[in-house]
Parts: structure tokens; sequence; C-alpha cells
């Protein structure tokens, strides 16, 4: 019978153990930069819809108040008072807590320009949307 096994020598037999502990870093390595990038576009989607749910409450009150000037008159949309300028802060109950402050001013007779700011903390870190809009006497 032939033998069809060759000898092999001691380096050829196997992988040794430092090969070993190389690949284990290396797979190691790439699954932390995947859980990294993972991670890190799960905390910019729930960033992008809390700015979203901002941007939201911002627009309904401008429209809200596009709706009071339609409804009850021009003259009734109260001017934020110079003094203590955009004292109104009303807090909107929904996860995260989202603060919106309004601010009336009348850049000329016939126009009425306001901003809504809307804050909430993301994270530990502030977070802020602005949105404005000019109102005009149309009637």
């Amino acid at each position: 019978m032939i033998n069809i096994f060759i000898k092999l020598n001691n380096r050829e037999r196997g992988m040794s153990i430092i090969e070993v502990a190389i690949a284990i870093a290396f797979i190691m390595l790439a699954g932390t930069a995947l859980m990294t990038m993972a991670l890190t576009a799960s905390a910019a989607v729930i960033s992008a819809r809390y700015k979203t749910m901002a941007t939201k409450i911002a627009q309904e009150q401008i429209e809200s108040y596009r709706a009071k000037r339609n409804e009850i008159g021009w003259d009734q949309l109260i001017l934020t008072p110079t003094i203590n300028p955009c004292p109104t802060i009303i807090p909107v109950v929904t996860p995260p807590i989202f603060t919106r402050k309004v601010c009336i001013t009348q850049p000329n007779v016939d126009t009425r320009q306001i901003d809504v700011s809307v804050t909430w903390d993301e994270r530990g870190k502030p977070q802020q949307v602005i949105q404005s809009t000019k109102l005009n006497r149309w009637q």
C-alpha cells in the first residue's frame, strides 16, 4: 500500500497562536467599528425625530396665530412688551419635554413678526428650533 499522507513539518501543521490572536483582534476591531456605526446612526435618527417634532410644534404655534388673525381680528394679536421680550413660555409635554417661546413684534403698522423658539434637552445638551413668519393686515 502506498502511503499517500505526506509528513508535514511542525511549521505547516496548523495556525500558530499568534495568527489566531491577530485574527481574533481583527474580528473584534471590525465588530467594535460596526457597533459604533450602528449607535451613531441610531442617535442621529433620534435627534432627527426630536428636531422634526420641535419644528412641528413651532409651526403649529405660528398657524394658531395665523388663525387668530383671521378669526378674531388683527388688533387682537397682542404684541410682546419691549420691557420683557418674549415672555410666553409654553411647556409641551411629549418626550422629551419641549418648551415653546413666542415673541410677537410689529416691524411696521401693517405687519406682525411672529418668532417661535422650541427648546429641549437631548442627552444633556440643549437643542433649539426657531421658526419665524410675518403676518400682514390683509382685511
